[in-house]
């Protein structure tokens, strides 16, 4: 939300989101930061596929804990239960691969 107007903002370049982020984590409250996985897309197709991954892979690149709009299509506007579950699996994935590892 913007602070000064109240509006939504929608679109927010990474490093602002990774600051937002860091903010919640000073408070010690979970952040839903980075992306979400929802899609303009009406359907399960290569363009919600697309923007789901994408989404996914800021998630944790931004240190967020939250992912939102899981399952939903059309812009936010309806819930596919089949989309929940491929977003479930990209958002698994998506955090596998950007996990920490330690060396000894």
């Amino acid at each position: 939300m913007d602070p000064l107007t109240g509006g939504y903002i929608s679109d927010v370049p990474l490093p602002l989101v990774i600051m937002a982020v860091q903010l919640g984590h000073a408070w010690n409250v979970p952040s839903l930061g980075g992306g979400g996985v929802d899609t303009d897309s009406r359907e399960n197709n290569w363009h919600s596929g697309m923007e789901g991954g994408m989404g996914s892979v800021f998630i944790p690149l931004a240190g967020g804990e939250i992912s939102g709009h899981m399952g939903m299509t059309d812009a936010a506007m309806i819930f596919s239960p089949e989309k929940l579950i491929l977003d479930h699996e990209i958002c698994h994935s998506a955090l596998e691969k950007l996990m920490e590892f330690e060396f000894n």
